[in-house]
């Protein structure tokens, strides 16, 4: 039963944020004294169920994991829902495991992360605060949140979260490869999710020209990156256009001996697996949406040129929009 303890505080270590004590994780999740936690964590004292159980809610990892449950023909996933109670927590928390995972994988100088995005990805827009701001009142409205009498405006995420939110796309840079599979039409469903909401008075023209701003300047970054076929870290990255809807979000991750695939679910929240099987076959499925899509990056320039101009038009065109509804009123 030794093993299991140590299977568990592993488990913990790789998702709590680094330098953070394990004691004291530990003391405050599990309401024991000094003594007793560390006769666990030496393994003389093995985690009851019901402990076990709590630290699996408390950091949302699979029992199945910790417990070496396997069924056959049945894989585990982890679903990551921040709290409803605490919204801004849980999506802090979240950003933080995130941040410890891409730092475990950087340190493999052959790490490759695999993105299949019908959304704008992390990366692209979480150091744009007016867009991310946007983009997390929409979360909060799509979860059933009480909003009455509140607009994007109002929202206010705490200093803190944004270092995180910060945080986030530098470690996204330090992956040695990165390959982005993107959907056509990520910039014109942003643009379409905000006129619905101006629509329903919920942002304002101020916002929503900064906003506008932001997004030209990801377009900016994305030409670029394109452009030299790299982040500004060096790493390599590879940018591929769809040439077929894509129904929804994947990403895989592969580093070591290690993979985990991942798929979004209700905005910020998504499954996350480290079954092999599934991971397989989601790089798979990732890698054979290349055979449908254009490489924009290092090469295909015509391309490149005609979709960055087109997405420029759609961004401008939010300017439009504005004066149409303008006039009507």
């Amino acid at each position: 039963m030794t093993n299991y303890n140590d299977k568990i505080i592993r488990i913990i270590k790789e998702i709590i944020p680094e330098g953070t004590s394990i004691p004291c994780v530990l003391t405050d999740t599990l309401l024991l004294g000094k003594e007793s936690v560390y006769r666990r964590i030496r393994g003389e004292v093995c985690f009851t169920l019901e402990e076990v159980v709590k630290l699996a809610n408390k950091f949302q990892f699979s029992l199945d994991k910790a417990l070496d449950i396997t069924r056959k023909e049945t894989s585990y996933f982890s679903l990551t829902l921040p709290n409803s109670t605490v919204k801004i927590e849980g999506y802090g928390d979240r950003l933080s495991s995130f941040i410890s995972f891409f730092k475990k994988m950087k340190k493999d100088p052959n790490s490759m992360a695999r993105y299949a995005s019908n959304t704008l990805p992390y990366s692209f827009y979480f150091t744009h605060e007016n867009l991310a701001r946007f983009l997390y009142f929409k979360w909060l409205y799509q979860s059933g949140e009480d909003l009455s009498h509140m607009t994007v405006k109002d929202i206010v995420i705490p200093k803190h979260v944004l270092d995180l939110q910060t945080q986030f796309v530098v470690e996204t840079k330090c992956l040695s490869n990165s390959v982005f599979i993107l959907d056509r039409n990520v910039f014109s469903s942003i643009k379409y999710d905000i006129e619905c909401f101006y629509g329903l008075h919920l942002i304002d023209s101020e916002d929503i020209k900064l906003i506008q701003n932001e997004l030209f300047s990801i377009l900016d970054d994305l030409e670029l990156m394109a452009n030299n076929g790299a982040y500004n870290t060096g790493a390599k990255v590879e940018i591929y256009l769809s040439n077929i809807d894509l129904e929804a979000t994947y990403s895989h991750f592969e580093y070591v001996d290690e993979q985990c695939a991942h798929l979004i679910l209700y905005g910020i929240s998504g499954v996350d697996t480290e079954s092999t099987d599934v991971c397989e076959k989601q790089k798979i499925w990732i890698d054979s949406l290349k055979k449908n899509s254009t490489l924009i990056s290092e090469s295909g320039k015509m391309q490149r040129y005609g979709y960055l101009h087109s997405q420029r038009n759609e961004v401008h065109s939010l300017s439009d929009y504005f004066v149409k509804c303008t006039s009507s009123n």
